[in-house]
């Protein structure tokens, strides 16, 4: 067992509850996700996306990679506005 899980979390940090929909919709962020998943591919990787709305659920996919769940983390953060 070599222990690699094959994957890398992209994690999405931002206040409220829409920053889910507000990313998503976003071009930058469909590039940046398109340039990671492209390059994990290339490597037999695949992405997780978390999402992180409030500090709670920061402190949980902060901790997911850590817990052995994912190899790698990415973490884009966008401000509240």
């Amino acid at each position: 067992m070599t222990r690699r899980t094959e994957t890398v979390a992209l994690l999405i940090s931002g206040a409220g509850d829409t920053i889910a929909s507000r990313v998503l919709a976003d071009p930058f962020f469909g590039r940046v996700v398109s340039g990671a998943v492209g390059y994990l591919r290339a490597h037999a990787m695949h992405p997780v996306i978390l999402v992180a709305e409030s500090e709670v659920a920061r402190e949980q996919a902060v901790d997911y990679p850590g817990q052995g769940a994912a190899d790698g983390a990415r973490v884009v953060i966008r401000d509240s506005a």
